[in-house]
């Protein structure tokens, strides 16, 4: 991908302006206003073209690369006396075309500094010189009425997320109340221009696409100029019609590492990953061209596709493809409410409002009440015995990765878990975000070394115990931590990305089993995996897939079983389901 900026750095002209005074005080209309006397003046700020900026750089809201960007009459500026902080004021654009004028009344007195941004737009909070800014949601004032635009990947859109900001400094006449300054307004954005091709070949038909791991909202500080409690996220553009190229206004960043998804007409989704930070700047227009690969949301093992995330509930959510507020997880290590510190023996505290909030732990068989932990939902599961996999009841009880998935995903059985165990090689160890190390185990089906399938391989090599085999494996922290595990010698592999796209990585996210409604934790999140099987032993009890992480003196892991003990149906475990499509 290669840089090519051809919007100047400063996408505004210099604008001159002429300040007139109008005093609100009716016994100062005719006197003479001293120019450094704070008094309140309706502003003029006349702006023209300036020979130092492009024809593609004229600023204002009509974004365009052939014509040029245009002031448009009713555009609202938010201004500010810097030098002497009031409350923010108007200024309003009454022509358009590349040059206009802008008019509003502002408190303000000789050599003032005033900042002027775009558009006017009052913010939460109570402090309106701090201004929200977002990429989601763009919000101007059109024929002196707001609108509120999303972007659609036109660039005919941008202007409205058209974020400028400039400085003036106030010359007032002696004498009289008059007076003038200059603006030149700078853009808080940069476009990026995509395309994407999927080997070599032009896609041309995309439905979605979303730029993850961006700013995707910030406050921005007309005082000093500056941005603040920057918001990562994502930007999701949905189109009114299929689209080849997409033209998106994002924020600043001077580490910039997007991850790419588009969603094409045929239902394929394909990704690309930016590992290596760019510089984007203001009023840049990056075009690139991104070699993206078609991304499937499980690994196929054995006839079988086990799916690479866990299920999880997010209250308002909506997902193509799945019951409102169902959806799998973004990444293979996510689970709600992780622990810092996987070591840490405290439970982890979870939200009081058990019935509404995001949650990634389900009772067996329980589907009309899955997600909801308050101690008054605890005996709402299936008492079926047998295999539920696929089956609904009513929308009340059954396999809710069936029923949540629209018929495309299911709960794995204890024999596709057997299977797994048996095709892959099992390795011990944890993955890294950054803010959280996640404990749990990843399954290779197709490992460097092929006499590792089938058995449990640590940072020190193969073991001779079999996978799914019952017992323990000691010191695997490393000797003499005491319960760390990152030391020289301990057997725990630190997993990448890399290593978990290879195959199937299980978190270990702990559970839910007390039901204490004045107090209620997650139990062992970051040490303990409690996963349902669709295989009911009898009313009350299910079998489970499960490891166990145990922090003794230099560590001890339960080695990964399935069936060997039947848990309580009452219990709140993990899903990971797999794909059976449509």
């Amino acid at each position: 991908m290669t840089f090519k900026k051809i919007l100047s750095v400063v996408l505004g002209v210099t604008a001159l302006g002429l300040f007139s005074c109008a005093s609100d005080q009716n016994n100062e209309d005719n006197m003479v206003i001293s120019p450094e006397k704070s008094v309140r003046r309706t502003l003029t700020i006349s702006t023209n073209a300036d020979e130092q900026t492009s024809a593609s750089a004229k600023s204002r809201s009509i974004v365009s690369l052939v014509d040029g960007n245009k002031w448009e009459d009713g555009d609202v500026f938010l201004a500010y006396n810097i030098s002497e902080p009031h409350s923010v004021e108007q200024l309003t654009a009454k022509d358009t075309g590349n040059e206009t004028t802008l008019k509003g009344d502002i408190e303000c007195k000789d050599n003032d500094k005033i900042g002027v941004f775009y558009p006017y737009k009052l913010s939460y909070g109570s402090v309106q010189s701090k201004v929200h800014v977002s990429m989601l949601k763009g919000v101007v004032t059109e024929n002196h009425q707001v609108v509120e635009k999303d972007q659609d990947g036109t660039l005919e859109t941008i202007k409205y997320f058209d974020y400028s900001y400039g400085t003036a400094t106030v010359k007032a006449a002696q004498g009289g109340r008059t007076a003038s300054g200059s603006v030149a307004m700078k853009k808080l954005y940069a476009v990026l221009h995509l395309d994407f091709t999927a080997g070599g070949a032009k896609l041309n038909n995309i439905k979605k696409l979303t730029l993850s791991n961006v700013i995707e909202e910030a406050r921005f500080n007309v005082l000093t100029g500056q941005f603040e409690d920057l918001t990562m996220g994502a930007i999701t553009i949905t189109p009114a019609s299929s689209r080849s190229e997409f033209d998106v206004a994002v924020f600043p960043d001077q580490n910039f590492k997007p991850e790419f998804t588009v969603v094409t007409d045929e239902g394929k989704t394909y990704k690309f990953e930016v590992k290596t930070g760019l510089k984007v700047n203001g009023a840049d227009y990056l075009p690139f061209t991104v070699a993206v690969k078609e991304f499937t949301p499980y690994i196929e093992i054995d006839n079988i596709k086990w799916g690479k995330y866990n299920l999880q509930y997010t209250p308002g959510s909506k997902t193509e493809g799945w019951i409102d507020g169902y959806h799998l997880a973004k990444n293979p290590w996510d689970y709600f409410y992780m622990e810092e510190d996987p070591l840490n023996l405290s439970h982890q505290q979870l939200p009081q409002n058990k019935d509404n909030v995001a949650f990634d732990h389900f009772r067996w068989g329980d589907i009309s009440q899955a997600h909801n932990y308050s101690g008054a939902q605890q005996s709402h599961y299936d008492v079926s015995t047998g295999n539920i996999q696929g089956k609904v009841s009513n929308g009340e009880y059954g396999d809710l990765a069936y029923y949540a998935s629209n018929h495309k995903w299911k709960l794995p059985t204890k024999a596709d878990y057997e299977s797994l165990m048996k095709h892959t090689a099992q390795y011990v160890g944890y993955y890294s975000d950054g803010q959280h190390d996640v404990f749990g185990v990843l399954f290779v089906p197709k490992p460097t070394n092929t006499s590792e399938i089938g058995y449990i391989v640590t940072k020190q090599g193969k073991t001779n115990t079999k996978s799914g085999q019952s017992g323990s494996l000691g010191s695997v922290f490393g000797t003499g931590s005491n319960g760390y595990a990152r030391n020289n010698n301990t057997k725990m592999f630190k997993f990448t990305k890399e290593d978990l796209d290879k195959g199937i990585f299980f978190p270990a996210a702990g559970s839910y089993q007390d039901y204490n409604d004045g107090n209620p934790t997650l139990a062992n999140p970051g040490r303990q995996a409690l996963y349902w099987t669709a295989d009911g032993v009898n009313a009350e009890k299910a079998s489970v897939f499960t490891f166990y992480y145990i922090t003794v003196t230099n560590g001890q892991l339960n080695y990964a079983t399935v069936g060997k003990m039947p848990n309580s149906k009452r219990a709140m475990y993990s899903i990971r389901p797999i794909y059976v499509g449509q």
